[in-house]
């Protein structure tokens, strides 16, 4: 289950980068698209990494950027005490490990939570991916994840 996530999630963000033909639909290109493409520098933006790196090896170093975490609290929302899920217990921006019935957060928890989450995807994603990718198309793939 987890390798078809992956697998569509990779489908989707290849879709971002290769446009209508074979895109995602409009409603997921766009926001994520508009939302990645927000106060990137133009190395950030389209800058491929140095040609030559073996399967992915530059995707060693990248990490999610502030657009890519933005896209995540917008769709997860911030909820300071703890609320219940379809699994289970929530907190902050749909942080599941720790929280449980009762739990009250502060805003600088939830982003702190929802980083230490981030953190599994990125490493998922940098294990998955093996082609050189630029830190908007990293982003999007974790934020996906």
């Amino acid at each position: 289950m987890r390798l078809l996530i992956l697998g569509l999630m990779l489908g989707l963000a290849a879709g971002l980068v290769l446009g209508d033909v074979y895109g995602a639909p409009g409603f997921l290109r766009d926001p994520l698209k508009s939302l990645l493409d927000r106060g990137a520098t133009p190395a950030e933006a389209g800058a491929e990494p140095p040609t030559g790196e073996a399967r992915g090896a530059g995707n060693q170093r990248l990490t999610i950027n502030e657009a890519g975490l933005d896209i995540i609290k917008e769709s997860e929302g911030l909820r300071l005490d703890a609320y219940r899920g379809g699994s289970g217990w929530l907190i902050g921006y749909g942080h599941s490990r720790t929280a449980r019935e009762g739990m009250t957060i502060s805003e600088s928890e939830a982003e702190a939570l929802l980083r230490a989450d981030v953190a599994d995807s990125e490493a998922t994603v940098r294990s998955a991916v093996m082609v050189p990718v630029n830190r908007n198309q990293f982003s999007a793939m974790v934020s996906l994840a």
